[in-house]
């Protein structure tokens, strides 16, 4: 049973209870071939009633208590959501010097250099782990866009026909890429 975080009283009080002796009655009741008398008609459907309407008072309680549920799931879920973001302040990586983080950034771009797509089925493609980086947060974006070589390594695909619209992206990531890697020695798969 429910009760008053304040005061502990009953906060729903079911009205009709079924105990074990009314189910042994019915089944019982249900076994015996004899027809239903008149007056048992009206106590059954008297029964009936209460118990319908009982069932619907349980609906309500349910409907309250989920909406309770759903909303202490809500702010637990806000409060949890305020200790992630502050434990990423705390986080190692936070922690690493810039030259650090910058050798860490080459190494996975190495692994996954920019790919750029132009004139496939898929018209204009551009992959690069480097852009997904300084997507990360202002610190990483600072160390990747300070770091030439994380930019120094490409892959492209050019096929078939190219439109204007394709070639213009397509040369403007290219001209992005070229632009950071500044000094750095280029790598260029075709």
């Amino acid at each position: 049973m429910i009760q008053c975080p304040k005061c502990n009283s009953p906060i729903f009080q079911p009205r009709a209870l079924v105990d074990s002796d009314d189910w042994q009655k019915i089944f019982q009741r249900l076994r015996d071939p004899a027809q239903v008398a008149e007056e048992e008609t009206v106590r059954v459907k008297q029964a009936i009633h209460d118990a319908e309407s009982e069932v619907a008072s349980y609906d309500a309680e349910i409907a309250q208590l989920e909406a309770a549920l759903s909303d202490l799931r809500y702010k637990r879920w806000c409060l949890q959501d305020y200790v992630d973001r502050h434990s990423s302040l705390l986080a190692p990586i936070r922690r690493l010097p810039p030259d650090i983080l910058s050798l860490i950034f080459l190494i996975h771009c190495r692994r996954s250099p920019i790919q750029l797509s132009l004139g496939s089925s898929n018209s204009h493609q551009f992959e690069s782990s480097a852009i997904f980086l300084i997507q990360v947060s202002i610190g990483w974006r600072r160390v990747a866009l300070e770091s030439p070589r994380l930019w120094s390594y490409l892959t492209l695909y050019v096929q078939g026909d190219r439109g204007s619209e394709d070639e213009a992206g397509f040369q403007h990531c290219l001209s992005f890429y070229l632009e950071r890697s500044l000094q750095a020695p280029l790598t260029v798969y075709l």
